[in-house]
C-alpha cells in the first residue's frame, strides 16, 4: 500500500483489518477468488487507482517508529515502569530557526 499499488489480501487474517477499505480481500484458499480479484483489478483502471490512493492514505497510519513506541510501552507496563508520553509534533521551521539564531537554514 505504501508503494502506491493496489493490494489484494486475505480476508481470514489480521491483514484485512489492517488494510481496511484500502484493499480487496479474498479467501486465501480459493484460487478462483484470487484469480477473479486479479482480473477485476486488471480490467478496471478506476478501481486500481482508487485502491492505490486509499492504500497510500491507509499506510500513513502505520510506521516503524509508532510500532516501536507502542512496543516499548508494552514492555514498560509489563516491567511496572512508567510509560513515556506520546511525542509532540515539532515545528521543523521553528527548530531550524532557533538552531541558527533565526537565520534561514538549508
Amino acid at each position: 500500500m505504501a508503494c502506491g499499488v493496489p493490494v489484494i489480501t486475505s480476508n481470514s487474517s489480521s491483514l484485512a483489518e489492517i488494510a481496511g477499505d484500502a484493499a480487496m480481500t479474498v479467501d486465501p484458499l480459493s484460487v478462483a477468488a484470487l484469480a477473479d480479484a486479479i482480473l477485476a483489478l486488471g480490467l478496471d483502471d478506476g478501481r486500481r487507482r482508487e485502491l492505490a490512493a486509499r492504500g497510500l492514505v491507509r499506510s500513513r497510519a502505520f510506521s516503524w517508529g509508532r510500532a516501536a513506541r507502542e512496543m516499548l510501552g508494552v514492555y514498560r507496563r509489563a516491567a511496572g515502569m512508567a510509560v513515556a508520553p506520546e511525542p509532540r509534533a515539532v515545528d521543523a521551521a521553528a527548530v531550524r530557526s532557533a538552531a541558527v539564531g533565526g537565520e534561514s537554514w538549508r
